[in-house]
């Protein structure tokens, strides 16, 4: 009489091993299928939605400063492929290799998309920027008066209009037409709005790529008048050393309500340091003014220098930390990537480990479908919660308390911790031994080490 063969509800033997087989199956492609998705869907929004011109533009404003010899390589291809593909080229593509070209081949680019783009006043103030640092300060100056024509709401045009005045014209001991512009910008009552980089409105403006764009641009616009308050100011001190006051007096005022309207204008450290730097030297030159005069002292002048001197300090102090700052929150936004990178790869060689050892011992691949507990389920999920609000706490947090942070890694890694050491503790908390089994359902010995074979190997 030949014995029925044994169940074992323990571990599942009722079930349907090909289904169990085909269950982990479908789990593994769903997960590469929802990967391939996400790539794909990646791949379209980014790449394939835009033709290739407009590829390499993206790409090529992307590129930190610190990486400008590889954005200029992009964005000639650009310029070369948009002018063999389009009747008419588009001017952006010219404005952002300008905007990152070497300095003997900068005027060619700005040249062209002034052309192409005539009534862009932020680009002909850059464009004029451009020409007075290679000292051509007469066609500075007529694309200084062109920039302030289609944008005279701007006072940036005019005051860059008065920086190159003297040097184009031979009224260098005479600063008394580039002040009355000064004067005339002082008086108009409009903000001084300094140009913005060539960007692209999907990426964000609030990261450090962007912003050192931006701190080039303020940088071009802010030497034409650093340079013009310097000689100013040397003439003007020149004239009151030789008892030759004149109107100094007034015109130093000008320009010390000039430096005011750029240190509390468009925010930013370099334009605020300019402002500041304009406005004390000319407070200095007006208290040297009236010292020399013997006049009434005017009290108000020392505090006002104290007090731009400080904020002049203060913006120095800043600057010099500012490397050290965006190193540290690049860090700190990079924390979560990081975290999640390393934790997959933790992950991943485990299980890598896991299934070599089992290779190696010659384990059988035969499929119990063994139903999890409650543990099973909890577990995981709850450790998962756990990351992801840690993930998403991270950046909120680290703007509040950025040095009490060490926490949120100390807490990530002892959650993993838990949930290996709790994968590899919980076959033996679900399944009974094989031999318990056995001894449970009066098994022969037989079953019970082809259970074990089956089982425990």
């Amino acid at each position: 009489m030949t014995l029925p063969e044994p169940r074992f509800p323990d571990y599942g033997d009722g079930g349907d091993e090909i289904g169990a087989r085909r269950s982990r199956r479908a789990f593994r492609r769903s997960v590469a299928a929802v990967i391939l998705l996400s790539a794909m869907l990646f791949v379209s929004e980014n790449y394939l939605r835009y033709e290739q011109t407009e590829r390499l533009f993206r790409l090529g404003v992307s590129f930190p400063v610190s990486e400008f010899p590889s954005a200029r390589t992009v964005l000639r291809a650009a310029v070369k492929q948009d002018a063999a593909l389009h009747g008419t080229p588009n001017a952006k593509y010219y404005e952002a290799l300008a905007e990152r070209e070497e300095d003997d081949r900068i005027l060619p680019a700005y040249a062209k998309a002034h052309e192409l783009d005539p009534s862009n006043a932020f680009l002909a103030i850059r464009y004029g920027c451009a020409l007075a640092k290679q000292g051509q300060t007469s066609q500075a100056l007529d694309i200084f008066r062109k920039a302030a024509e289609r944008d005279p709401h701007n006072a940036l045009s005019a005051y860059l209009q008065a920086a190159v005045t003297p040097l184009s014209s031979n009224g260098k001991d005479s600063p008394e037409e580039s002040l009355a512009l000064v004067a005339r910008a002082n008086s108009s009552g409009n903000p001084v709005v300094f140009p913005r980089p060539l960007w692209v409105s999907s990426f964000p403006v609030d990261g450090a790529c962007y912003q050192d764009l931006r701190r080039n641009a303020i940088r071009e616009c802010c030497a034409p008048l650093l340079e013009y308050a310097k000689n100013v100011g040397a003439l003007a001190e020149s004239q009151i050393r030789r008892g030759q006051p004149q109107n100094w007096d007034a015109w130093l005022n000008t320009l010390q309500e000039m430096g005011d309207r750029l240190a509390t204008g468009d925010p930013g450290t370099l334009q605020v340091k300019t402002g500041l730097e304009i406005e004390a030297r000319a407070i200095r030159l007006r208290e040297q003014l009236r010292q020399s005069e013997k006049s009434t002292e005017d009290k108000s002048l020392p505090t006002l220098l104290t007090q731009v001197q400080a904020a002049l300090d203060t913006v120095d102090t800043f600057e010099a930390q500012r490397a050290g700052t965006i190193q540290q929150d690049r860090a700190r936004f990079e924390a979560p990537k990081w975290l999640w990178i390393e934790s997959f790869c933790l992950l991943f060689m485990i299980y890598f480990l896991s299934v070599t050892l089992a290779r190696l011992s010659r384990a059988s691949a035969m499929h119990w479908t063994v139903a999890h507990r409650r543990a099973g389920w909890a577990v995981p999920a709850f450790g998962c919660v756990v990351c992801i609000l840690l993930l998403a706490v991270e950046p909120w947090l680290g703007k509040l308390a950025p040095d009490k942070l060490d926490w949120i890694s100390d807490t990530w890694w002892g959650g993993m911790a838990v949930m290996v050491a709790f994968g590899l503790y919980y076959p033996v908390y679900r399944l009974k031994s094989s031999k318990a089994v056995c001894e449970s359902l009066n098994v022969q010995l037989g079953y019970e080490t082809h259970l074990t074979q089956a089982v425990d190997a």
